[in-house]
């Protein structure tokens, strides 16, 4: 669990994962990047009023470390079998997700990750989504961004060379790209087990439509070029020209909502 001045979110994040009723121990390990905030006074609180909150380790950097190099730190503490993820302004509602998920790993070995469907709490308001039944993935899919929330993913701890993510500008799409690059599936199982903030403050959520285009290129077109996959490479390249269409369209028919610099960046990436 990454965490960076979450105080107002902290506490329910931390207690989905307390809820959890598994038949296997779980650790929870929260790395906190410096918060100036109460963060670490409400985590302390946390453990101890809560009985089960032996299952925490929890580290606060001395100094920042910035959101990517603090989720590759965090994953370098994990000694399980599986890992599964969800940051400090996000939460778990299933108190039985981490227990279907291991389930559904044990029994269907050429999946390296699994996840689920998520709620929306937008600004404070609650945007139920619709389930839809179960869902398979590759790592061509991922492409044009066809993957799993980060807060429902759980994937296999041993299939990960943490050397190689720090390299990438966007952790979570690169974390998948190297769970798949040998043929494995990803898999989004049929339930909802938990919501994602939007309030313009996180990682992601308040990140520009353009910012959001550069840090998905950036990432999949390194992995591209580590990989050496043609295959790959060329759906990226009509995936990035999808883009530029799109965005002539969005020109001609919503004008307001045009950017030049995602057709600029997009062009630029056609050619790259």
């Amino acid at each position: 669990m990454m965490t960076y001045q979450h105080e107002k979110s902290i506490r329910k994040a931390i207690e989905g994962v307390l809820m959890q009723k598994a038949n296997f121990p779980v650790e929870l390990i929260i790395a906190d990047d410096a918060s100036p905030d109460d963060t670490q006074k409400i985590v302390n609180q946390i453990i101890k009023e809560n009985d089960t909150a032996h299952i925490i380790k929890y580290t606060k950097h001395r100094l920042n470390k910035g959101v990517h190099q603090n989720f590759f730190w965090a994953y370098r503490q994990t000694q399980g079998k599986y890992i599964a993820l969800c940051e400090g302004d996000d939460y778990w509602t299933d108190p039985y997700k981490l227990q279907k998920q291991v389930d559904f790993m044990e029994t269907n070995h050429d999946f390296s990750v699994c996840g689920t469907y998520c709620d929306i709490e937008r600004y404070g308001k609650l945007e139920k989504v619709k389930q839809t039944p179960f869902l398979t993935f590759n790592l061509y899919d991922i492409i044009s961004n066809n993957r799993i929330p980060t807060l429902t993913m759980m994937f296999r701890n041993h299939l990960i060379d943490y050397q190689n993510l720090p390299q990438y500008p966007l952790g979570d799409v690169a974390l998948l790209l190297e769970l798949t690059k040998s043929g494995q599936k990803l898999a989004k199982l049929g339930f909802n087990s938990g919501v994602y903030r939007y309030h313009g403050q996180g990682a992601n959520s308040g990140s520009s439509r353009y910012q959001n285009r550069k840090v998905q290129f950036e990432t999949k077109f390194l992995f591209a070029k580590n990989i050496k996959n043609q295959k790959f490479y060329r759906k990226l390249k009509i995936y990035v020209f999808k883009i530029f269409i799109d965005e002539l369209k969005r020109l001609l028919l919503h004008p307001k909502d045009f950017d030049y610099n995602i057709l600029k960046l997009s062009f630029k990436y056609l050619f790259k």
